[in-house]
C-alpha cells in the first residue's frame, strides 16, 4: 500500500505539536489548579441546584395530582394554576408548591399544597364545612362598610368593624346560608359587632366623638347591632391613643369630658385608655 511521504511528515509534525500543546496545558493546570477546582465546583453546584429544583417541581406536580385523585367529592374541579413560591423558602430551604382548583360556584374553590420533604395537604374541607362561604360574606361586608363610610368621613379617617371572624358569627351564617348563596348586608343584622373609628392627628376629641355618634345613627338605619366602640386617635408625638370598651350608652354629651379625664391620668368606670 502506497503512503505519500508528505502525509507521513504531517503526522509526525502533529504528534510533535500535540506533545508541545500537552506540555502547555499541563503547565497551565499546574499554575491555575485552584481556580479550575473552584470554577468547576461552582459549575457542578449550579447544575445540581437546577436539577434539584426541576426534580422537586416535577415531583410536586405528581404528588399533588395523585392527592387530587384521592379527594372524595373533588371530581369536576378544574386546575386553574400551579405555582411555585421560591421567595417564601424557610431557613431549612424548603419550597412551597400550590395547585389552585375551582368549579362554577363562588365558594367552590380550594388548594392543594406541598412543601418539600413534607406531606401534601388540601383545603377541600373549606367547601364541605362552608368556611369559604363565611369568609366571602365577611369580606363582602367589610368592603361594603368601607365604601359606605368613606362618604361620611374625612379622607384620613376610617372605620373598622370587629368581631366578625368568630365562632358565633360562623355558626350563625352557616345556619342561615349555604354555599354560593348571594351576599346581603342583612346577613349581619343579628350579629353583635365591635365598631372602631380611627382618626388622624389633627382631630380633636370632640370631633372624634361627634363622628362616632354620626356613624352610630348611620348603622342604626342599616339595622346593625354595634355593642362595643373604640376610638383611636393618632398623637402628635407619634403615639396612638385608643379609647376602648365604650358602650352604646356612653355616646352621650358627657363622653368628651370622660375621655379628657382619662388623658389626665384618671380612671373611668368602664372606658379604657391604651397608648401605643
Amino acid at each position: 500500500m502506497f503512503i505519500d511521504h508528505h502525509f507521513i511528515n504531517f503526522i509526525i509534525y502533529m504528534l510533535k505539536g500535540g506533545s508541545y500543546i500537552m506540555k502547555k496545558v499541563k503547565i497551565f493546570i499546574q499554575k491555575r489548579w485552584k481556580s479550575i477546582v473552584v470554577g468547576g465546583g461552582i459549575f457542578l453546584f449550579l447544575v445540581c441546584m437546577l436539577c434539584s429544583s426541576l426534580s422537586h417541581e416535577v415531583l410536586g406536580r405528581f404528588l399533588m395530582n395523585q392527592h387530587l385523585k384521592g379527594i372524595q367529592g373533588a371530581q369536576g374541579y378544574k386546575v386553574i394554576e400551579v405555582s411555585t413560591d421560591y421567595a417564601s423558602k424557610d431557613i431549612e430551604g424548603k419550597t412551597f408548591y400550590t395547585m389552585e382548583l375551582c368549579k362554577d360556584g363562588e365558594d367552590e374553590h380550594f388548594t392543594i399544597s406541598w412543601t418539600t420533604f413534607e406531606k401534601v395537604e388540601d383545603s377541600f374541607s373549606n367547601i364541605e364545612n362552608e368556611d369559604n362561604m363565611v369568609m366571602r360574606f365577611i369580606d363582602e361586608f367589610q368592603k361594603e362598610m368601607e365604601i359606605l363610610t368613606q362618604n361620611l368621613l374625612p379622607k384620613e379617617h376610617h372605620v373598622v368593624i370587629g368581631e366578625l371572624n368568630t365562632k358565633e358569627t360562623s355558626a350563625y351564617l352557616k345556619l342561615k346560608y349555604n354555599n354560593n348563596d348571594e351576599y346581603e348586608i342583612e346577613s349581619f343584622k343579628d350579629i353583635p359587632l365591635t365598631f372602631g373609628l380611627h382618626v388622624d392627628v389633627s382631630t380633636s376629641l370632640a370631633q372624634a366623638v361627634q363622628e362616632a355618634k354620626m356613624l352610630q345613627k348611620y348603622f342604626d338605619k342599616k339595622g346593625l347591632q354595634i355593642e362595643v366602640y373604640n376610638i383611636t386617635i393618632d398623637g402628635k408625638d407619634g403615639k396612638t391613643k385608643t379609647y376602648s370598651n365604650l358602650e352604646r350608652k356612653d355616646l352621650d354629651d358627657n363622653l368628651v369630658f370622660r375621655l379628657e379625664s382619662l388623658d389626665k391620668g384618671n380612671k373611668d368606670k368602664s372606658i379604657v385608655l391604651e397608648i401605643f
